[in-house]
């Protein structure tokens, strides 16, 4: 997701990368009760698609690292979670390769 001088999140809070569509949509479920607006995308959102979405507290992006093995996790989840640009969150969950989830807060 490209950031650029017109087009800032400020009032985002957290970002999630879901190794499968359900379990990100009830992270978003989640969120959404407690009053966070928030998003779920299938791709690394573009600027144009965040911008449909004013306030957002929350952006996810739901894959299918579930069912993915290491090796692949190892070679597709970090072009996923920096191209073009890392969501600018300042709390993020994501998936950690062969070891389940880790929390990449203040990254």
């Amino acid at each position: 997701m490209q950031q650029d001088q017109n087009h800032r999140l400020p009032d985002l809070l957290v970002a999630w990368y879901g190794d499968d569509f359900t379990g990100a949509a009830a992270v978003m479920e989640v969120l959404t009760f407690a009053g966070l607006p928030t998003a779920l995308f299938l791709d690394p959102p573009t600027p144009g698609q965040l911008a449909r979405f004013p306030g957002l507290r929350g952006i996810g992006i739901a894959s299918t690292a579930r069912t993915w093995s290491p090796d692949r996790m190892q070679a597709d989840l970090p072009p996923a979670l920096t191209s073009p640009a890392p969501i600018p969150a300042p709390n993020s969950q994501l998936p950690a390769p062969a070891s389940g989830w880790v929390d990449m807060r203040g990254r």
